[in-house]
């Protein structure tokens, strides 16, 4: 696929928009999304623009290198290496003394144990251990609670549906604001 330009129209990206917003996105649809914006600016509808820098931070964010496991030991064998008797900086290891974080740790997990037997003393001493409870199903309910779980979860639904639909305007918020400190310089 040529990334240089990519032909969609108007409609084709408002849609795929919305359904990115909506967290409803395939992962091929987000890469047509990304391909789009990633392109130079003058192929990209100027009613899509403002959202080509968050699609261009996002690609950036994503391949942002970390540092690797042995960065230490890199690190300090190419300080040791441009040090070789020239009078460079002098590389030393600090230490903790020994006994004394021994015994702190010692304290540490004694304090841990005796929390831990005092709160199963505590524990017991509450009430007398019970049977686990029978696993219900659907049909081991009445009308009433069947209901009452079709209600509840149907009100779970609304509430995912809402907060998804948030996720979209606190972006939205996030490039209008965006948009606002890159007028002001």
């Amino acid at each position: 696929m040529d990334f240089t330009k990519i032909q969609l129209n108007d409609k084709d990206i408002e849609q795929l928009l919305q359904r990115y917003w909506a967290g409803d996105t395939s992962i091929p649809e987000e890469k047509m999304l990304k391909a789009y914006f990633a392109q130079e600016p003058q192929y990209i509808s100027e009613q899509f623009l403002p959202f080509r820098s968050l699609f261009v931070y996002f690609e950036a964010a994503a391949t942002h290198n970390t540092l690797s496991e042995n960065f230490d030991e890199q690190l300090l064998s190419q300080l040791s290496t441009s040090n070789n008797g020239t009078g460079g900086a002098k590389i030393r290891t600090l230490t903790t003394r020994r006994g004394r974080g021994r015994m702190i740790r010692w304290i540490g997990a004694a304090a841990s144990v005796l929390l831990l037997i005092g709160a199963g003393l505590w524990m017991l001493g509450e009430k007398p251990l019970s049977p686990a409870p029978e696993r219900l199903t659907l049909e081991d309910l009445s009308p009433q609670e069947r209901r009452a779980y079709e209600q509840t979860k149907l009100a779970l639904i609304y509430v995912s549906t809402k907060l998804n639909q948030g996720t979209g305007i606190a972006t939205e918020s996030i490039i209008k604001i965006n948009e606002l400190t890159e007028s002001a310089d």
